[in-house]
């Protein structure tokens, strides 16, 4: 065999996929890796605008793809990274599913604001910001914020660490926000 014949050889898609195979990037011929299906990888089955041995990205768009390697590349690129990550939507409703505090604001006042985008908390009487549950819980419990009160005819609040929760000075009930009971 001539240098000239074996380099053809090994450039062929042929030899390509086979090499494919024997290195890993594929469990035999006509599957794919897991990896690649988990990130909307399909295999042309000769249907549709698919050709058989072909690859395509569902979720861009993108391909047809004649190798694995050009899948994997496709896969680390911008393009797919964008159209795959979470919308901030998605983002925000996962973020409140793993916020195990989230529940507790039925236990702030009225004037406890929660800012859009952000998430975070904000006293309207001090103009105050939290980022967390506990933190607006301290501020409430605070001397500032007692005092913002009293000029304001709103009730004084204490935070009371053994039931976890913001009570009114001068009755000892839970705060309730509107709307939650």
């Amino acid at each position: 065999m001539s240098a000239i014949v074996a380099e053809r050889h090994m450039e062929s898609a042929k030899h390509k996929k086979k090499l494919e195979v024997r290195r890993g990037y594929s469990a035999a011929p006509g599957e794919l890796p897991q990896e690649l299906v988990a990130e909307g990888i399909v295999l042309g089955d000769g249907t549709a605008d698919l050709q058989v041995g072909w690859l395509k990205c569902v979720h861009c768009e993108a391909g047809p793809f004649n190798s694995i390697q050009m899948a994997l590349a496709h896969i680390g690129s911008k393009k797919h990274q964008r159209h795959t990550a979470p919308s901030l939507v998605e983002a925000q409703s996962a973020k409140q599913q793993r916020d195990p505090e989230a529940d507790k604001l039925w236990n702030l006042p009225d004037y406890v604001t929660v800012e859009d985008g952000t998430g975070a908390l904000l006293c309207a009487l001090c103009s105050a910001k939290a980022t967390g549950l506990q933190p607006m819980f301290m501020h409430l419990h605070g001397d500032k914020h007692a005092r913002k009160c009293r000029s304001l005819g709103h009730p004084e609040l204490m935070f009371v660490k053994e039931r976890g929760r913001l009570e009114m000075m001068n009755t000892g009930k839970a705060v309730v926000r509107t709307g939650h009971t």
